[in-house]
């Protein structure tokens, strides 16, 4: 019961929800069973994680049944009617939070029927609604479209002189163009990113059409059009700066005219642009990848539904080291900790301390964070470690730190569900770091170390790594040695 569909459903349900739903099974329009009602109300007890072993079908049964004997052909047919109800309510509760889906329903039968009082009406309160519309998006331009069509089409029907018909037709098509070129705009930028991050292979057909088209217009009055364009023109021309720099303006200007998932996804592109930056060794681009972040908190734009991903809480507090913002990394943390899933909000916060206080080179601090770090995923064993890795070598514990070099790679060869990628980097990562050890100051043999990073395409912590090898060429390198 705990892993089936409908506990995956309505465990998404918030309390006003769950109230809905309640209320949406006792009316006699979508329910009529007061059995389903009944069962309903005792999984509602178990709100809203829906978790305890308490919760089962036996007991859920009896709610419905006391003191019968258990069935469990019927509580099967209950679950999968519940489903149903809950597949149906969703749909029901989707269109009335959208006002727009509910009066096109409206203007669509109105013109089936050829009503035209009703449906100059509906057309009127579909204009004014669109007029308040609170996003210029994609979305936005595909909604005038069908208005128009629908318009378009009740207009021939009745006969209507060729000036309104001309009139909406060409309303029809620009709209309908506007979506288009969005949407082309928006899935070209996404499909040249991944061939960035993933060896693949897209049919990019017409974009080169589209981008001609474009570059002989104006779209500025248009921001998603804007906006995707000069997305695409970071991706396509990365060495121009300009780019970012015209990006970043017209996101500041323009972000509250989208959704919040869809204006984050914009800033992201604009946060990878930073990254490459910063990885080529251009380390001006850590402080506008600190400006982009603070702008996402600042328009409310980095938490989903109340919640924080634990990869972007990791990303904002290491470029906001990075920038040496340390008091409002510190601020940060303390303020948005609480918005990490509960499973891992506590390795989280312990986890960002010790970064925070390795870069602000507190190493003790650092270590003593990492010691109550509980390593229960992928990700924060690794993180860990490799944190780790670095707070040792930093701290000249040659001990610790060879242990842990040797520990590290048995745990990366065991682990099968590590890609080749990552485990490539982080072996080829303990063998320099282990090289760099063994060198003891040698100019030769860190010259070679130094020539053998740069060469590999694979190396975790890399700018790092070139720091420290640098560092002991000058004589200023850690005391640590290899065992």
């Amino acid at each position: 019961m705990h892993n089936s569909k409908l506990i995956g459903i309505i465990k998404q349900f918030d309390k006003k929800e769950l109230k809905r739903f309640d209320e949406f099974l006792r009316s006699p329009y979508f329910n009529k069973s007061a059995e389903l009602s009944l069962f309903f109300a005792f999984l509602r007890k178990f709100a809203p994680e829906f978790s305890k072993s308490s919760m089962t079908k036996e007991k859920a049964y009896a709610a419905v049944h006391p003191g019968k004997a258990y069935n469990e052909k019927k509580v099967g047919y209950y679950m999968s009617d519940l489903l149903k109800c809950a597949e149906q309510f969703l749909i029901v509760q989707g269109t009335l939070n959208e006002p727009f889906a509910s009066q096109f329903q409206l203007l669509q039968q109105y013109n089936n029927w050829n009503l035209e009082k009703p449906f100059h009406s509906c057309l009127r309160d579909i204009v004014k609604l669109q007029k308040e519309h609170p996003h210029q998006d994609s979305n936005y331009y595909y909604q005038q479209y069908l208005v128009e069509n629908e318009t378009n089409e009740f207009l021939l029907n009745n006969g209507q002189n060729r000036l309104k018909i001309d009139q909406s037709l060409q309303r029809l098509i620009n709209n309908l163009d506007l979506y288009y070129l969005t949407m082309k705009l928006r899935y070209s930028c996404e499909f040249i990113n991944r061939q960035t991050i993933v060896s693949a292979d897209y049919d990019s057909s017409m974009l080169a059409e589209v981008r001609q088209h474009l570059d002989g217009r104006d779209y500025d009055d248009v921001p998603s059009i804007a906006i995707y364009h000069q997305i695409l023109r970071t991706l396509m021309d990365s060495d121009n700066e300009a780019h970012f720099y015209k990006l970043r303006d017209l996101l500041d200007e323009n972000q509250h005219k989208f959704s919040q998932r869809e204006a984050r996804n914009m800033y992201v592109y604009a946060l990878n642009f930073c990254a490459t930056k910063i990885n080529n060794g251009q380390l001006n681009f850590v402080r506008e990848a600190f400006g982009v972040y603070k702008r996402l908190i600042d328009n409310d734009l980095m938490l989903i539904r109340g919640q924080m991903n634990v990869g972007a809480f990791k990303n904002i507090n290491t470029i906001a080291c990075m920038a040496e913002e340390y008091e409002w990394a510190t601020q940060f943390i303390n303020d948005y900790h609480g918005h990490i899933q509960e499973k891992d909000r506590e390795n989280a916060l312990m986890f960002n301390l010790a970064l925070l206080h390795f870069y602000k080179s507190e190493f003790d601090q650092a270590h003593a964070y990492l010691n109550k770090v509980v390593p229960d995923t992928l990700v924060f064993n690794l993180d860990t470690r490799l944190l780790l890795l670095r707070v040792y070598y930093e701290m000249d514990e040659s001990e610790a730190l060879t242990a842990l070099l040797s520990s590290f790679r048995i745990y990366l060869k065991r682990n099968r569900v590590i890609s080749d990628a990552l485990r490539d980097a982080y072996l080829n990562l303990i063998q320099f770091v282990r090289e760099l050890m063994r060198a003891e100051g040698n100019k030769e043999k860190l010259d070679g170390i130094h020539a053998n990073i740069l060469k590999s395409n694979r190396v975790g912590a890399k700018k790092w790594l070139l720091q420290k090898v640098n560092e002991a060429e000058q004589g200023k390198h850690s005391k640590a040695k290899y065992i």
